[in-house]
């Protein structure tokens, strides 16, 4: 089996016989158990606790593992108001909060917020609009990293400034996010129109060389990460797999309530294919956030980590910030390539033209010439055909 157009998990395992067979030249193939309702997946990583209310502040959605977290069972807590879990002070900043949204909201940015359950316990709050609800997603403030926005500007600032092109820069944040998130692998991964995408930046542990190798400058099918994978990435921005071992926390409904449409939450669970391709790449935490160009999704800044890796919701939002700015720097980067392909462009045309008098034919002008038709394009070899 080739490596390049390669099923990124097949590369550190015995390739299956059923992804060896399958056609890998269209975008729109999946494994055969791939679930493309990925935001219905109704359950979450046991991290934290899911928590979502309607717009009379009572409770439609939970998360079962409230049982054990809050000592409460889930099934007494539906229809209740969100105010019977927290302090006073926290359910003046949660009601201040949820009522910010209006119904057209659904894409609104999360808000991260500090609040206290009656038990006296200390949570952190990621809250967003999602249809006909508001989410809560608490976690309790001990997780492993709670690296600051400031942490990631002031380690990628004289980075981003200093890159000459878009690979310098994806290679820059590569490195100083290696440094600093202390992920055991940090890639950049660009999409192309078929939703293929290739590794153009990389910083792997030497310890690690072994899960796999190096990834840099390989090139994998749009499968890798389906279109609907993508979608939910453009949607959350930012997601984190803490244990791909977790034993899933389903959510609990509302008699008469819809699913809850999760494409947004933190503590999304993960779907099996996933967690098959990532057990077959011995990985066992990831971060993903996207980096956009012009309203597209332009790829992604992936971590992997060969042990469980716990982030707070702040690091994840900070990380998110850092990739909004390294998305405007590849806008910036992108442009002026643009415009100096453009400039030679219109010298080669020139040129071109001054050198048509002595060409017998256009053909003879195209690859006889000089220039010639490779110094329009990156390529080692050209032919003209003509009849």
């Amino acid at each position: 089996m080739s490596v390049k157009n390669t099923p990124l998990a097949a590369l550190s395992v015995n390739a299956t016989s059923d992804m060896d067979r399958q056609d890998l030249s269209s975008p729109e193939r999946f494994p055969t158990d791939y679930n493309p309702q990925l935001q219905f997946i109704n359950h979450i990583q046991p991290h934290g606790i899911l928590i979502a209310v309607d717009d009379l502040q009572n409770i439609v959605h939970i998360s079962s593992n409230c049982s054990d977290r809050l000592n409460i069972p889930a099934s007494d807590l539906l229809g209740a108001d969100v105010a019977f879990l927290f302090e006073d002070s926290s359910v003046a900043k949660l009601l201040a909060t949820l009522s910010h949204w209006g119904p057209s909201d659904a894409d609104a940015a999360h808000r991260v917020i500090k609040v206290k359950t009656k038990d006296g316990k200390p949570w952190t709050a990621m809250i967003h609009p999602s249809q006909d609800c508001v989410i809560i997603e608490l976690e309790e403030r001990k997780v492993h990293q709670s690296l600051t926005l400031r942490d990631f500007l002031q380690a990628t600032r004289a980075s981003t400034e200093q890159a000459n092109s878009v690979e310098e820069l994806c290679q820059r944040i590569a490195d100083r996010l290696a440094e600093i998130t202390k992920y055991d692998r940090i890639m950049v991964y660009r999409f192309d129109r078929t939703g293929a995408g290739e590794v153009v930046a990389e910083v792997l542990k030497s310890e690690h060389l072994d899960k796999g190798g190096r990834f840099l400058g390989m090139s994998f099918p749009a499968m890798d990460i389906p279109n609907e994978a993508r979608k939910l990435f453009f949607r959350s921005r930012f997601r984190i797999i803490a244990d791909a071992d977790y034993t899933p926390s389903q959510i609990v409904t509302k008699a008469g309530t819809t699913v809850l449409d999760m494409s947004r939450c933190s503590l999304r669970g993960v779907s099996p294919c996933h967690l098959q391709y990532l057990s077959n790449m011995k990985v066992k935490g990831t971060l993903h956030s996207v980096i956009v160009v012009d309203g597209n999704l332009w790829g992604l800044v992936c971590g992997h980590h060969y042990s469980p890796n716990y982030w707070s919701f702040e690091a994840m939002s900070s990380c998110a910030v850092l990739c909004t700015v390294m998305s405007s720097q590849i806008g910036v980067l992108l442009e002026r390539q643009y415009r100096s392909y453009e400039t030679k462009a219109r010298d080669f045309q020139a040129k071109m033209l001054d050198s048509s008098t002595g060409a017998n034919t256009f053909t003879q002008l195209l690859i006889g010439g000089n220039p010639n038709v490779m110094g329009l394009v990156k390529s080692c070899g050209a032919a003209v055909v003509s009849d």
